[in-house]
């Protein structure tokens, strides 16, 4: 005789109340309770994100360090030219062209100037060129000593001071019979290497340009981007106004990028799809060994979705600790490997995959536990 106090088990709708989370701290103390199922699971995870990193993630790596090679000849970066002198290119178009998006640094140069060395006297047979500053300068330009020239200050590239005979950078040198302090030298590197042969004269006046240098910020869409420049660009005739880029050299970098990940992208594809597969073992597995425990929560009123939680949670429990244990191994074994590391990008959707793999690997085995007889399960023959 049951007592009047007394109630049966009321099956709780999933997801009410604390429920979801009693449910999930529960399967997560027995994902730990039995470890040997949740250790394979885990292994499994492992293995294949090592096997990632050390063939898609190389790859990867390899691939950045390809395109960094060509985009240092110059894919990202814009000229903009006054062909004839007389187009008129107004300062402010430094300015505007800055404020567009997808670009990383603009500055302008006035018409070239020939410098000469007033302790020599005469102009050099093969003297450099001097041309006036808009804007700041980019990142690409690197001052020697780290002196930054003020306006009406010269600063000289290491070819420029050579052809000057200067030892030093610095002393004086002539324009037009102006003279100009010299403040420091420097160095350009990828597409501004050409500047090392001139000298640079920043400067607050208003003064027509002849060139304008734009440089697209990464993965921007250079010809979207020119198209931007030649539309919002102040100048009096447009028509002398001539606008390249580096065609050749985008054309390869799409090129080399599609086909290094190309072979890269099947083989993880490959990879996941495996794991997948051996997850889904493993879990069908694990399910199999807890097949009286799943049934007696069953009758004592656990809903089918509980059960599929139970699953899931084990599975997602291995997932996290494979690809911990994956990043730890696998991460080492791409730097040594190529000696670069792929980039957080890939990083993040390499451990976004291989959890989904875990999870979607448990489904299958999560569906067929939950839908068991507990009857059958529990019937003692």
């Amino acid at each position: 005789m049951i007592p009047q106090h007394s109630r049966p088990p009321q099956q709780v709708p999933l997801g009410r109340g604390p429920r979801t989370l009693t449910l999930v701290g529960d399967q997560l103390r027995a994902a730990v309770s039995r470890p040997a199922a949740t250790i394979t699971a885990a292994l499994v995870i492992a293995v294949v994100c090592v096997i990632i990193f050390a063939t898609t993630g190389r790859s990867a790596a390899t691939e950045a360090q390809v395109i960094d090679s060509v985009n240092s000849m110059g894919t990202r970066l814009i000229t903009v030219i006054d062909n004839t002198g007389k187009a008129g290119i107004d300062h402010s178009a430094v300015g505007k062209l800055e404020a567009l998006e997808g670009v990383e640094w603009a500055f302008g140069m006035g018409p070239a100037v020939t410098l000469s060395n007033p302790a020599v006297g005469v102009t050099m047979s093969v003297a450099p060129p001097m041309r006036t500053v808009i804007g700041d300068l980019p990142p690409a330009v690197v001052l020697t000593h780290g002196r930054a020239p003020a306006s009406g200050e010269m600063i000289l590239g290491v070819d420029a001071q050579q052809a000057l005979g200067l030892s030093q950078a610095s002393g004086t040198v002539a324009a037009r019979d102006v003279v100009f302090p010299v403040v420091d030298s420097f160095t350009a590197e990828g597409e501004l290497s050409a500047l090392t042969g001139w000298g640079l004269l920043p400067t607050d006046d208003v003064v027509p340009l002849r060139y304008v240098y734009v440089l697209a910020e990464p993965n921007t869409d250079v010809a979207s981007l020119a198209r931007a420049v030649e539309a919002v660009l102040p100048a009096a005739v447009p028509g002398g106004v001539s606008i390249e880029m580096p065609a050749q050299a985008i054309q390869l970098r799409e090129v080399l990028a599609g086909t290094l990940a190309g072979s890269s992208r099947q083989m993880m594809i490959l990879t996941l799809l495996t794991a997948l597969v051996l997850t889904s073992i493993t879990m069908s597995g694990a399910v199999a060994a807890r097949r009286r425990d799943f049934g007696r929560q069953r009758a004592l009123g656990a809903s089918r979705s509980a059960i599929c939680v139970a699953v899931i949670v084990q599975s997602l429990v291995a997932g996290v600790v494979g690809v911990t244990v994956g990043l730890l191994v696998g991460l080492p074994v791409t730097f040594f490997s190529s000696g670069h590391l792929p980039s957080l990008r890939f990083v993040g959707g390499a451990v976004v995959l291989l959890l989904l793999v875990a999870v979607m690997g448990s489904l299958p085995p999560a569906v067929v536990a939950a839908r068991r007889d507990p009857v059958r399960i529990l019937r003692v023959p």
